[in-house]
């Protein structure tokens, strides 16, 4: 029985796969894996420090759709 770790592992290696295929092609550019995004900086609350609230992209990268180039922001 697969955990979910490994079934996103899985999912995510099928999805680089296929968008290195794509980027060969010249379908999309830019291709970056496991980009972080700060959605809220750190904050204090009564006195103690909170830590940045954060995204972590499975990919990132430019799509070209109808002649021209779209960001992609995505998980698997």
């Amino acid at each position: 029985m697969l955990t979910l770790n490994q079934t996103h592992a899985r999912s995510t290696w099928t999805w680089t796969q296929h968008l290195l295929l794509l980027q060969r092609a010249g379908q999309v550019r830019g291709l970056q894996r496991e980009v972080p995004y700060v959605l809220a900086p750190a904050v204090v609350i009564q006195g103690r420090k909170r830590p940045d609230l954060r995204y972590v992209a499975d990919f990132v990268y430019d799509e070209l759709r109808a002649g021209a180039w779209v960001a992609v922001v995505g998980d698997a």
